[in-house]
Formats: C-alpha cells, structure tokens, sequence
C-alpha cells in the first residue's frame, strides 16, 4: 500500500534537493541546522550504514544517525546533477552559493505539505513521530500475520555493492557523462568507486547484458555508440510502441494519475523555462513514463525503457552541444495529451504521442547531423 511518505517522495522525485532534504528529516533525528551546513566534501564518499557527519555534538544526545537507504538513494540522485565543487553546500539556495536558511526550510516543508494535502502534520516533529509509528506497525507482530519472519519471504537486504556500482555506471551512461565510444577500465572504476574489481566486472557485465557497452579482445569494454540509422529505426519502434501504451493507459485513468500527471507536466514546464538540460529532459521523462506505468504491461514498458536508455546520452550531449537553449519541440503537446486523457479520449491520446515523438525525433536528428556523433 502507498503511505502517505511515498506520495511525498512521488511529489519531490524531479526535486533532488528537497527530495534529500526529506530524507534526511525523516530518517534522523538532527536539527535543520545541522543538515544546512553538510558540504558537498562531508558526505561525497558516504555509503548506507556510514554515519553522518554532525557539527556541534554536544548539542546532540541522540547518537550519530546513518545513511539509510533512502537517503543514500536521493543523496546519489542529487550528486549527478550538482557541480560536486566540495565546498558548495548540499542544501544550496537557488539564489546564490548561500545554504538554506531554517525559514526558507519551513517554507519548503509548509509547500510539500500543501501540494499533497498532508496539512494535518505540523512540522517537523509531526513528520518524524508519524514515522516513528509506521515503522512501529511494520515491525510489530500482527494476529493475522504470515508465519514467523522469513518463513515465506526473506528480509531485505541492504543493497551490495555490485548493486550500487552498476546503478551508477547505468546512470552515468545514460545521463551522457560517460560518452558514446568511452572506454571503460575496471581498475579506474575500482579506484574511483573505493571498491574491489569484483563488483565492478559483475556491473559491467550486467552493462553488457544490456547493451549498454561492448567488450573487444586486447581493448577492453567501451561505452556503445548508435549511428543515424540506429536512431532513426529506434525512433520508428518507438513511435509505434509508446502510443499503444497510451492508449491503454487512457483506459485505466484514475483521478490520483492525473493528479501526478499535473504535477509532472507542471514541472516539465518549469524545466522547459531554464536552462538545465538534464532538469528538462528528466521532467520530460517522468512525465512519459508515468503513462506508460498507468498502462499496466510490464512486458512492453520493459522494451520502452529500452529504447529511451539506448538514445538518452545522445538526447542529453546534443542537447548540450545545441546552439539552441529553447527548443520548440512539445511545448503544447503534453497539455494535450493530459487533456485527451482526463476524457479517456483513447485516439486523441494516441494522435498527440505521435506527434509529440514524430516533432522530437525530427529535432534530435537534426542535432546528430550537426554534431560529432555522426556515422
């Protein structure tokens, strides 16, 4: 079941910032304070389990709390896309190379609250004592429980480190930080992560499972480059895939998909105002995907994801290398797609997909032929 948690974190899943900000309360018991003068430097390195580093100590009587999953995960998530200069401030205000202060804090916190309803918590002891209580419920023995623990399901696990190695090299594949045609060494890997080889060649073999990269004798493994015909028939699959997943998702509309819908269109056009190419191809992302979730066939969202991981390195180099910062691809096509969808109008979903997908390959074509990715 979706707690009350989850849809916040559904709310913040394009903020990074706040999205670790959250965490980050949730999960420990330090005063904001504290949080609003971690660096970029203090928590770099850190890995779940680690603790977190505290400043005036003898004001805390708690003991050090720890990376939890969760904080590790939106900690990652926020480090990709932030300078990484080790004296900026993890929680930077968006005016300057200034930290939040503890009213704009309250701020954000009164702004979650407000856009997913969850008015009646109060502040920050509210939030952590809810939390203290769900994890209370979880853990305690119910009469109608299944039998005794791990009788039929085994206990999560923290995960390992060829996990969190093969996540990261995943999104740093993806995202275009490591480039198409990138060779990649283990023993650099290795360095660079802090972990032995051994993960490391277990992700890069997931990695060439997936296509993401190739392994040559006496070369090593480098990162996958496409031609404009790999794009162009990617493009072509796509276009055919991802409107028969609309059209099933305008089947199964729900008030509380469109609610999220909103929101990600929303900021999808927030993004679309700026400059950070990665904050508009993400919102851009999230937005589709979202779509193609509510349509409920895993089979075909699994392809989707697919495809959309093969050319996003290219969607995000050009995107940076374009002398174009405002492209006028899908400015009004999402609006309509959400509106066809609120009436399950099932062809004027599938109509604006198409135009939508058709309007951005065209664009990002034009960009391959102008840049040094061509073939």
């Amino acid at each position: 079941m979706t707690s009350e948690f989850d849809i916040i974190r559904e709310h913040l899943s394009t903020n990074h910032r706040d999205l670790l900000l959250f965490e980050m309360i949730l999960h420990t018991r330090l005063p904001v304070k504290n949080l609003l003068k971690l660096k970029i430097k203090d928590v770099k390195k850190l890995n779940i389990g680690d603790p977190l580093p505290i400043f005036d100590k003898e004001k805390i009587a708690a003991p050090s709390p720890v990376v939890t999953p969760e904080i590790y995960t939106a900690l990652r998530s926020l480090l990709l896309e932030v300078s990484n200069k080790d004296d900026d401030y993890l929680f930077k205000s968006r005016k300057g190379n200034r930290p939040l202060s503890v009213p704009s804090v309250s701020r954000i916190i009164r702004g979650w609250k407000e856009k997913t309803g969850f008015t009646h918590y109060k502040g920050l002891p509210s939030l952590r004592q809810a939390q203290q209580e769900t994890l209370k419920k979880t853990n305690s023995p119910q009469k109608n429980s299944l039998p005794s623990p791990g009788a039929i399901l085994p206990r999560v696990q923290p995960r390992t480190a060829q996990e969190i190695v093969y996540t990261e090299l995943e999104e740093a594949i993806v995202s275009g930080r490591i480039p198409p045609g990138q060779k990649l060494v283990t023993e650099e890997i290795s360095r660079m992560m802090d972990v032995s080889r051994i993960p490391v060649r277990e992700a890069m073999g997931r990695l060439e499972a997936k296509g993401f990269i190739s392994t040559r004798p006496k070369w090593g493994s480098v990162v996958n480059t496409l031609s404009r015909a790999n794009l162009k028939e990617i493009f072509e699959i796509r276009i055919q895939l991802e409107p028969q997943a609309g059209t099933k998702a305008a089947l199964k509309v729900s008030d509380a998909f469109i609610l999220r819908l909103e929101e990600a269109q929303a900021a999808y056009a927030r993004a679309r105002k700026g400059a950070e190419t990665i904050k508009l191809l993400r919102t851009n992302r999230r937005f589709h995907f979202l779509i193609y979730e509510q349509a409920n066939t895993p089979i075909l969202l699994d392809i989707i994801k697919q495809l959309w991981d093969k050319v996003s390195p290219y969607y995000h180099l050009m995107f940076k290398q374009s002398l174009d910062r405002s492209p006028t691809v899908g400015v009004n096509y999402h609006e309509s797609i959400v509106n066809c969808l609120k009436k399950k109008d099932v062809k004027g979903v599938e109509k604006w997909l198409k135009s939508d997908l058709k309007d951005s390959t065209e664009y990002i074509l034009k960009l391959f032929d102008s840049s040094s990715f061509q073939k």
